[in-house]
This record gives structure tokens, sequence and C-alpha cells, in this order.
């Protein structure tokens, strides 16, 4: 069989096929409150029937492996944020970027976080004193 030839991320609902450098990533599934990271093989069946709709280049693709990932998720969506902390009562500042609680969608958001981490850190360290 040749190489997979997808060049972008499909992304509808649940169902992603995500290119790497050596394979795709196929996936997901939305189960809110399940912590159980073993592998479903009904759960597979469905996501490989999703994403070879989504994406027909898949089919008959090779499976090098199956795997479970828990992504935790926030109400109201991710945290993407600047705080500034304490050492302690006399201590300097110091900032902490938050950037966390993607759930399901991380793989979606993760340019656009990236992105915003960049601004906030160029913000933090503009703000900081120079030693």
């Amino acid at each position: 069989m040749e190489p997979l030839s997808i060049d972008k991320v499909y992304l509808a609902g649940e169902t992603i096929v995500c290119p790497r450098k050596n394979d795709a990533l196929l996936g997901g599934v939305y189960q809110l409150g399940r912590s159980d990271t073993e592998v479903d093989p009904e759960t597979t069946e469905e996501i490989l029937r999703r994403c070879e709709t989504l994406v027909p280049a898949v089919k008959g693709a090779k499976t090098r492996y199956s795997s479970v990932g828990i992504r935790p998720g926030r109400i109201g969506g991710a945290r993407v944020e600047l705080e500034w902390c304490r050492r302690n009562v006399k201590g300097s500042r110091f900032p902490v970027i938050h950037n966390y609680g993607h759930g399901a969608k991380g793989i979606a958001q993760h340019w656009g976080c990236a992105e915003e981490v960049v601004k906030l850190a160029k913000q933090a360290f503009s703000l900081r004193p120079k030693l």
C-alpha cells in the first residue's frame, strides 16, 4: 500500500485525521467522565469508520497501534492567561503562563494557543525588570 497523502488536518465533530511525519493520527471520541485507559475495539472500529468517511484516503491503511488519551477539559474552555505570582511575602514577582484544559479539541487549538502563549511571554518579559 502506498503511503497516505494527507497534507492537512481534517476535523468534523469528534472525528479527526491529523497528518504526522511518518503516519497519521485518527481519532476521536468524547466520553464525558470516562477515565478508563483500556482500548475498546468497538470504539476503535467506530473511529476508523468515521475517519474513512471524512477522508477516504485512510480506508485500508494499516493501523500501527491504538491507544487511549485522557484529555481534561474545563467548563468555559481552555485557560490561556498570564498570572503574576510571588515567591513569598517580600519576594519578587514571577510570571506563570497557564495553558491547559483544552479537552478533546487540543489538537485543533494548539497552534492558536501557542501563539497566545508567545504573546503573553513577550508581554511578561517586557514588563520584568532587567537584572
